[in-house]
């Protein structure tokens, strides 16, 4: 064969493949190895619609490893959850119409279709997910499929049958970088008619905190309240704030959580403390500014606080320094018992974003949390209470 004949040949067994086209003799050759194209496909899988503003994911389709379990059984998962275990086997007829059981010895008979956790990899050349080695769709089977990301968590807590229902096991880190952005997704009792390309919808499992601010300190307001050194400005002259030295403390979150990886199951967490976040980069020359819309950002990248959800009520307190500026003259406040606000936080939903927002007045400090949006939001609502 060829070096254009090869080319071809290869062209059409992926557009085979994806197709998922009923053809079990079609073979391609390349450099003498015969790669024989399953009657029924190989499994594939892919992310659609996630859009992640945590501290680990950015990209819109979730362009990164991510990690998948897979089950398959002759009935449904809702008869078979309860019993779901890797190594359990199940008797059915396979694509070759030949009758598969648990008697049977090296038979493709388990319910597990990867044995266990299956790493998902980003393929940045071809911009595909892919794994190895592949698995085939075997037609009269029913599949569940179980994602998540990070990658590095553990199913069932390294259990190596996972026997039950998938679920992850998490502890929130002391260090806010740490923190994991944890999404999950499921498709249930999927077949090969569904599409051999599984895609997945992935959701955020935690929820996430962060801190803004604006500056409601103009020419006019410092000339009105604050001393002498500020009385010669004009009233048109440019006033900034630098916020520095910010210290967040949460009076009750959890430290430690179950979530469940079928749908509609709900997470459980335990063990609630009192913590407290250093280590911000706070913000410097932030101007006159009354929409909350355009608040300056206070944590960095890798400094959004991503936390277990709790329907509880929590406090948090902001303690920070901050300075006034217009031209040569300066204006330090450093007194901490001074610079201390509380708020209330209603709760933290699960897939929840919210920011606490602080405003530098003539008076002092104001703090309060934003309206709790989904994740997959893209514009922050700023309504106060």
């Amino acid at each position: 064969m060829n070096r254009k004949h090869i080319i071809l040949a290869i062209i059409a067994l992926s557009f085979l493949t994806i197709c998922g086209c009923d053809n079990s003799e079609l073979l391609y050759e390349q450099e003498e190895i015969e790669v024989p194209i399953p009657k029924h496909g190989y499994i594939f899988f892919s992310i659609r619609n996630t859009n992640s503003r945590g501290t680990t994911i950015m990209d819109k389709n979730l362009n990164r490893d991510f990690a998948v379990i897979g089950y398959r059984y002759p009935s449904t998962w809702s008869a078979v959850y309860s019993q779901a275990k890797q190594t359990k086997t199940i008797t059915y007829t396979n694509n070759d119409d030949e009758l598969i059981s648990g008697t049977d010895q090296n038979a493709d008979n388990l319910m597990g279709v990867f044995g266990g956790q299956q790493n998902i990899s980003w393929d940045s050349n071809t911009s595909a997910h892919t794994y190895t080695p592949l698995k085939q769709w075997q037609k009269n089977l029913k599949y569940s499929f179980f994602a998540w990301y990070p990658k590095s968590l553990q199913v069932n807590g390294g259990n190596n049958n996972y026997e039950g229902k998938p679920y992850l096991s998490y502890s929130l880190p002391d260090a806010k970088e740490n923190m994991l952005d944890i999404l999950t997704a499921s498709r249930i009792d999927y077949t090969k008619a569904d599409g051999i390309r599984v895609q997945f919808s992935m959701s955020h499992r935690l929820s996430a905190l962060d801190m803004r601010a604006i500056s409601l300190v103009n020419a006019k307001a410092v000339k009105d309240t604050f001393f002498d050194e500020f009385k010669s400005i004009s009233d048109d002259a440019e006033v900034t704030v630098d916020i520095s030295n910010i210290e967040l403390t949460l009076n009750s979150i959890y430290t430690n959580v179950i979530i469940p990886l079928c749908p509609d199951e709900k997470i459980s967490a335990s063990n609630k403390v009192e913590k407290t976040f250093t280590g911000f980069d706070g913000c410097t020359g932030m101007k006159y500014n009354t929409d909350p819309i355009k608040a300056t950002l206070l944590v960095g990248t890798d400094q959004k606080l991503i936390l277990i959800p709790q329907k509880d009520k929590l406090e948090a307190t902001i303690t920070l320094d901050y300075v006034i500026k217009c031209g040569n003259i300066t204006k330090e406040f450093k007194d901490r018992n001074v610079n201390k606000v509380k708020v209330e936080i209603s709760d933290l939903p699960e897939n929840a974003y919210q920011y606490l927002l602080v405003s530098v007045t003539k008076s002092g400090l104001i703090v309060r949390p934003s309206v709790q949006n989904l994740w997959e939001v893209e514009d922050i609502n700023y309504d106060f209470e």
